[in-house]
C-alpha cells in the first residue's frame, strides 16, 4: 500500500509509458490498457493532440447521447473507461501516453524499481509505513498524535527531495510539474 501511495504522490519517469488504444464504430468508449494507473498525460491522433477533459460530464456536455461522428476530438477518463467525443466511423488508433500501475512488492527482497536506490526508496517508504502504524496505534489518543504528525512531516519531506531530484534529472518533466502539488 505505501508503495501505491508513493506512486500516486510523485511522478516518477519510470512509470510513463507510451501506448494505444483503438476506437470502436458506433460506441464512444473503450477500456484503457489493464496497466493504466488513471494518470492520462497525452492522447493524440494523425491531425495532432487530442484534448483531455477532466471529467466524463465534460464529454457529456458536447454530446450528451454520444452520437457524433468524427475524428475525435476530445477524451476523459473514468476508471478504466476512455469517453471519446465523436465516435470515428472507422476503428482508429489513438497514440497515448500515461502513467502505469506499480508492480506490487511479494517477496522481502523485492525492491520499487521506479524509486530512486538508496536513501530515497529508505526516506519515502519507511515514512509511510512508520506514519500508518503510528495513526493506527495513536487512535483514539487525545490531542495531538506526536508520532504520527513526526513522520507526516518526514514523509512529506521525502515526498519533496524526490520531486526535486526527479525534475533537476529530467529537465523535459518540469511541464509535468503542476500535477505535483499536494
Amino acid at each position: 500500500r505505501a508503495i501505491e501511495f508513493i506512486a500516486g504522490e510523485i511522478l516518477f519517469p519510470d512509470l510513463l509509458k507510451l501506448g494505444s488504444v483503438t476506437t470502436i464504430v458506433g460506441q464512444a468508449t473503450l477500456t484503457m490498457p489493464a496497466d493504466f494507473e488513471g494518470k492520462l498525460l497525452f492522447c493524440g491522433r494523425d491531425k495532432g493532440q487530442i484534448n483531455i477533459k477532466p471529467g466524463v460530464d465534460d464529454i457529456m456536455e458536447l454530446d450528451s447521447n454520444f452520437e457524433d461522428v468524427g475524428d475525435v476530438m476530445a477524451v476523459a477518463v473514468m476508471g478504466s473507461t476512455m469517453y471519446y467525443w465523436k465516435s470515428p466511423a472507422t476503428a482508429t488508433i489513438l497514440p497515448i501516453l500515461y502513467y502505469k500501475t506499480v508492480t506490487p512488492l511479494v517477496a522481502s527482497s523485492d525492491v520499487p524499481s521506479f524509486i530512486p536506490t538508496g536513501d530515497m526508496q529508505e526516506k519515502l517508504i519507511v515514512s509511510k509505513v512508520t506514519m500508518d502504524i503510528f495513526d493506527k496505534i495513536e487512535q483514539g489518543f487525545e490531542g495531538d498524535k506526536v508520532n504520527y504528525l513526526s513522520y507526516k512531516i518526514k514523509l512529506r519531506e521525502a515526498i519533496i527531495e524526490a520531486r526535486v531530484w526527479i525534475v533537476k534529472r529530467n529537465k523535459n518533466m518540469v511541464k509535468y510539474s503542476t500535477m505535483w502539488s499536494s
